[in-house]
């Protein structure tokens, strides 16, 4: 299955049927753009991954991430107490 990293609809296809997921976006950071546009990129991946995830309806997600998600998202995101359920982590 191929997915696209700007598809939700893709991304949740690529889940459906599955338990669980670890998503490992990578780390590269493109010569091309700065630190800052990196970030904003990764927490889109990870807003967009974290819709697919709860619409595919899996119960067990890793999500890895650098920089620190809390940090860039201002405190809106926290990864490390955060669990699926009806209540998005991505809110």
């Amino acid at each position: 299955m191929q997915w696209r990293v700007d598809d939700a609809l893709s991304l949740r296809k690529c889940f459906e049927g599955c338990y669980g997921a670890f998503i490992d976006s990578g780390v590269l950071l493109p010569p091309e753009i700065s630190l800052k546009e990196w970030t904003r990129v990764e927490l889109a991946l990870g807003e967009r991954c974290c819709q697919a995830v709860q619409e595919a309806g899996l119960k067990h997600v890793i999500y890895p991430t650098f920089p620190s998600v809390f940090n860039a998202s201002n405190g809106r995101i926290n990864i490390a107490t955060s669990k699926l359920n009806t209540k998005s982590p991505c809110g």
